[in-house]
């Protein structure tokens, strides 16, 4: 797993190993490829070096971005990661009546 060295940076094995609650060795293993973590410490991996375990695993997984509708599409409104895919149209919906609500806001208080 090549990409845990380089998400270590200039962390010891010793430290990483300590807050993954894992002896030295096992972590060694990992970043040597010697080893492969189970599917739970590779949650735990990829919390602690905040990745996905598609990353650790060196996936290249392609960002999917849903089609916006045209009146979403402006450079002030842009979705959060957790907001792009699969919205449906309820969400969309919503998403229109949240941003009118913003903009009255703004207005309101100008």
């Amino acid at each position: 797993m090549i990409k845990l060295k380089e998400l270590r940076g200039e962390k010891t094995q010793a430290y990483i190993a300590e807050k993954l609650n894992i002896p030295r060795e096992t972590y060694r293993s990992y970043e040597a490829g010697l080893r492969q973590p189970d599917p739970e410490m590779l949650k735990k991996m990829a919390d602690f070096f905040d990745v996905t375990v598609d990353y650790l695993l060196g996936r290249n997984v392609p960002r999917q971005v849903p089609a916006i509708p045209p009146e979403l599409q402006d450079d002030r409104f842009a979705f959060s990661d957790g907001l792009s895919k699969d919205l449906t149209e309820k969400e969309l919906e919503e998403m229109k009546r949240f941003r009118e609500f913003l903009i009255t806001t703004r207005k309101s208080n100008t």
